[in-house]
């Protein structure tokens, strides 16, 4: 059976099979969960889907199980009226829009049950995308990309004409640069603008080291090939982190592509819908009352990595774990810390399958990258950390990171917080 049809039988979610008689075409998608939304957001979105023309919007209304509110969501769907189409259950409720665009309603919260507390946003956005992949095999979407996106976001005009320009045959996922922008409150966006430094602080660092798990990792502004989303399984049912997971997962089976243009514009504001992520750390800075002790990572941690990656490399071609520790000679790296660390990851064992299963210095590579994947790449940048390099408030780390020399990728950081 292929890998697509495998998955939709077998481990999609149960709406993307209440498709039945739901017969209109698309060339595109987006999916946007939304919880607690404002019937603003869906007017965005409506007009937006409307303006790229042949653009189905992918809506799951949701709550977490330990919420019973739900006057918002009958407040944000009440302009829509009657529907044009409504799967037998009534829980899939879909609106024509202009210029044969269109709006799935996926009820999870009024009438549908509500998603439960630990599988949150990830399983409302596995709904959507389980249902867009199904539309896409039966060929009722023409391109091969699932657009997700959050309510606080809002899309350039060539939103989906950027993804045309990637090649599906050779990118499993396409990254859209972004930037936080100002709501109605000073205070707010200057603790967003100081949490947007620090991811892009630390994806600047894993592109330095040379990581190839060096891209961000953020819900709304990513798009998934369906056919490698089938392969992996879609999104983890998760509360948090789905994002990070789920392309942890995708970058093992093709490219992730990191698009420089356009720039999708997010809303600062806090939130705690949910328990980690832009809006809890955001909200986090807010209630410490001193932005300036914000943490970030010491810069020397990713002399760490870029030490470790190296050595891996090396371990392509010999199995010699201490010639290749010796041949490191950074004077930030104490190659003792280095050999704590790789040992602590069982760097012998990960070698012993890699000879086992790599005949080549390329194939012994492939099976040590995918190893040392963006999960562990964080998990042992926490081990250094802990060992001996603590996080540091936002002042020392203006000051400390300009001593450490990254290189081109950190220059192109933005210190946009010049007074705290």
């Amino acid at each position: 059976m292929p890998a697509i049809a495998k998955y939709l039988q077998h481990y999609a979610e149960p709406e993307s099979q209440w498709l039945d008689e739901f017969t209109p075409q698309f060339n595109y998608c987006l999916a946007i969960p939304m919880y607690r939304e404002s019937s603003e957001s869906l007017t965005y979105f409506c007009q937006f889907a409307a303006q790229q023309q042949h653009c189905l919007l992918l809506l799951v209304l949701n709550r977490p199980d330990t919420d019973n509110h739900s006057q918002w969501a009958q407040q944000l769907i009440a302009p829509l009226g009657s529907p044009d189409w409504q799967s037998s259950n009534q829980l899939l409720r879909y609106h024509a829009l202009a210029n044969h665009s269109g709006l799935l309603v996926i009820d999870r919260c009024l009438n549908g049950p509500p998603i439960p507390q630990r599988q949150g946003v990830g399983l409302a956005r596995k709904i959507a995308n389980d249902i867009a992949c199904q539309l896409i095999a039966k060929q009722q979407i023409q391109r091969p990309w699932i657009a997700n996106t959050d309510a606080d976001a809002r899309l350039p005009e060539d939103y989906f004409s950027s993804c045309d320009t990637v090649d599906s045959t050779k990118s499993a996922a396409i990254l859209f640069a972004y930037q936080h922008i100002a709501g109605e409150q000073d205070y707010v966006h200057t603790a967003t603008q100081l949490y947007e430094l620090s991811l892009t602080y630390y994806v600047a660092g894993l592109s330095w080291a040379g990581s190839p798990y060096a891209y961000h990792t953020l819900g709304s502004i990513m798009a998934v090939n369906y056919k490698h989303y089938a392969q992996v399984r879609g999104f983890p049912k998760r509360a948090g982190a789905e994002d990070f997971y789920l392309l942890n997962k995708l970058a093992k089976t093709a490219a992730i592509t990191s698009l420089q243009q356009p720039s999708i514009a997010i809303l600062s504001r806090a939130s705690s819908r949910v328990p980690f992520g832009t809006g809890p750390a955001v909200q986090q800075i807010i209630d410490s009352g001193d932005y300036a002790a914000m943490p970030f990572y010491h810069p020397a941690i990713f002399h760490y990595l870029r030490a470790g990656l190296t050595i891996i490399a090396l371990l392509t071609h010999t199995d010699d774990i201490n010639a290749a520790l010796n041949s490191i000679t950074d004077p930030a790296v104490d190659n003792a810390l280095l050999e704590k660390a790789l040992n602590h990851f069982d760097i012998s064992k990960a070698l012993s399958h890699t000879y086992r299963h790599g005949k080549s210095s390329q194939q012994r590579l492939q099976h040590l990258t995918v190893w040392f994947d963006a999960f562990k790449t964080l998990k042992f940048l926490h081990f250094i950390r802990d060992n001996d390099y603590p996080m540091m408030p936002y002042q020392q780390w203006v000051s400390n990171v300009q001593q450490y020399a990254f290189g081109q990728p950190l220059n192109v950081l933005r210190l946009p917080i010049s007074k705290l």
